[in-house]
């Protein structure tokens, strides 16, 4: 495609209020481009990038996951070596 360095290259989705069922995606970024590519098919080929369209099912936001308190780790690391020492 184009020779970006990896701090200019781009993802856009795009949701439009008319329309909810459906991301605009554009991406110049090979990474992204080839995970695209996979799931569907780009409705147009620019010399900068690629065009698609994804349905909004496809796309998931989320919360990240909490971090686990060291007290936590330390009781799961426990289970797991009791666990693990057990067979």
């Amino acid at each position: 495609m184009n020779n970006l360095s990896n701090e200019e290259r781009e993802s856009h989705f795009n949701m439009v209020a008319n329309d909810r069922s459906v991301y605009e995606v554009f991406s110049d970024d090979p990474v992204v481009v080839a995970r695209l590519d996979k799931i569907c098919e780009a409705y147009k080929v620019t010399d900068t990038g690629k065009h698609y369209h994804l349905p909004a099912n496809q796309v998931s936001l989320r919360k990240p996951p909490k971090p686990m308190s060291e007290a936590r780790r330390a009781k799961l690391a426990a289970q797991l070596a009791k666990n693990t020492t057990a067979e």
